[in-house]
């Protein structure tokens, strides 16, 4: 089974305890229905414009805002469909928390299948895992402005029992703090790179499910 290796700083376990002092105040403060559904909105259209943006999505926070809310037939250009998706992808990980849904591989795949969708009110299958390139041709990733590989991931082989390793982990690890948890999955699911696009916004998104 997948086994992190890391260590604590001073200044990490400080975060952590101001992260916890948080979470019980609000835990333990009376906030109206309304204010509180306002608020997770606000945080869901953070979430989209931000993880789009690392990716070099050129919409503002109010553009993202007037995206979100069209029509699902409405025809977008492809900056304002990947804000769409991930909008749906972050909705379908709060439905599946609600049902207690567990990770598994399909799991991750159904949500990466949502990210990556093309086409207005076409229905999304599950991904699968990245496959074998072309004789000659190496899979990495490259950089946005010098298109220079930066980063080789593992061989497509090995992708299939890295993520059954980390799937495997994330069930059954309990003693990492939450915060710790979500940033090894995430870490983890990058620099295995199970799929041809769209890891970076999927491992982004699955962060907020990986720590359950």
């Amino acid at each position: 089974m997948y086994q992190p290796k890391f260590s604590y700083s001073q200044s990490i376990v400080k975060d952590l305890m101001s992260i916890e002092r948080s979470r019980s105040i609000v835990e333990l403060m009376p906030i109206p229905a309304h204010i509180e559904s306002d608020l997770k909105e606000q945080a869901k259209l953070k979430m989209t414009h931000y993880s789009t943006r690392i990716e070099g999505n050129t919409l503002d926070l109010e553009q993202v805002a007037r995206v979100v809310k069209q029509k699902q037939d409405d025809f977008r250009i492809p900056v304002e469909e990947e804000v769409r998706n991930y909008w749906e992808a972050l909705s379908y990980l709060s439905q599946e928390k609600q049902n207690r849904t567990p990770i598994t591989e399909d799991f991750i795949k159904q949500l990466h299948s949502i990210i990556v969708k093309h086409g207005a009110g076409r229905k999304s299958s599950k991904s699968n895992y990245r496959g074998a390139m072309p004789p000659g041709v190496l899979f990495a990733v490259y950089d946005n402005q010098t298109r220079q590989p930066e980063y080789i991931p593992p061989e497509h082989t090995e992708v299939p029992p890295l993520m059954k390793a980390l799937v495997k982990w994330i069930n059954t690890e309990k003693e990492i703090p939450v915060p710790i948890k979500a940033a090894i999955a995430t870490y983890q699911l990058l620099t295995i790179h199970p799929f041809e696009d769209g890891n970076g916004r999927t491992a982004r998104a699955w962060l907020h499910t990986s720590s359950q």
